[in-house]
């Protein structure tokens, strides 16, 4: 009768796996480096990738798909009028690889999952907000894991829930 716990040690040490789960992030870590710094290696890519998910969005029917893109000394908005944000929107764009469009379906640019991340060329603090999802990534925050976990954030002054979806990127140093 073949043991069925594949783990010869059903009792490991805690700081071995602590260990093991610390090598698990760092190698995460790094590939998420690789991607957002390497993958993208033009400053600009950003506004491409943008775009294209502007593009692939989903619109009420009857409404013109509009983009909108202000870029300040010190932030860039991009704001589309799409349908906005469902929960599982939210999880494509903190997961690597992972996109709710699939390379099969017809008039989809972007299936890759990893595209929003070149917003890290341009900033470390991204913003998302669409429909009541209000997100902030921190690639520079202490754990280390801001490009994939995201945190709440408040709403723009005057935000309206049907407004589409909005892009920030602050702290920029533009001209």
């Amino acid at each position: 009768n073949p043991n069925p716990n594949p783990n010869p040690n059903p009792n490991p040490n805690p700081n071995q796996v602590r260990s093991s789960l610390g090598n698990l992030r760092d190698g995460l870590m790094r590939s998420i480096h690789r991607l957002a710094a390497e993958l993208y290696s033009g400053n600009v890519h950003f506004v491409l990738e943008l775009v294209q998910n502007a593009d692939d969005n989903a619109y009420a029917p009857g409404v013109l798909p509009t983009l909108r893109i202000v870029a300040r000394r010190e932030q860039i908005v991009f704001e589309n009028n799409e349908v906005g944000f469902a929960e599982r929107n939210v999880l494509a764009i903190c997961s690597m690889g992972e996109s709710t469009k699939q390379a099969s379906d017809a008039g989809y640019i972007g299936n890759k999952g990893i595209g929003f991340k070149s917003v890290f060329k341009l900033t470390t603090t991204p913003e998302v907000h669409s429909r009541d999802y209000h997100i902030r990534f921190d690639s520079a925050d202490g754990g280390g894991l801001g490009y994939i976990v995201p945190k709440p954030v408040a709403a723009p002054a005057g935000w309206d829930a049907s407004n589409g979806t909005a892009w920030l990127g602050s702290g920029l140093g533009l001209g």
